[in-house]
């Protein structure tokens, strides 16, 4: 077995659950997440507060996002108060 592998072995238990590795039929046998499927999870959980379409499984996913949802939140309120504190009185 490699260095790596054994550095870093592969989980038996995925992290997050999403459409394509949930039901059959959906994409190819060996499907795995990428990039792009992360990076959608990261925009619908920003855009929408919580996870749409893909579920977290552990508690350190769900950690993660519920702090991005947090940020954004965040974000949003200081944006918020900024455009109020300009208008006009």
């Amino acid at each position: 077995m490699p260095v790596h592998r054994r550095a870093c072995p592969r989980r038996a238990v995925p992290r997050l659950s999403v459409p394509q590795t949930a039901t059959e039929g959906l994409s190819l046998p060996d499907w795995q997440p990428r990039f792009p499927d992360h990076l959608y999870l990261s925009y619908t959980n920003v855009v929408a507060f919580s996870p749409t379409d893909t579920l977290p499984l552990t508690s350190r996913v769900k950690g993660l996002m519920a702090l991005q949802s947090i940020i954004s939140l965040a974000v949003l309120v200081v944006v918020l108060a900024r455009v109020i504190n300009i208008l006009p009185s």
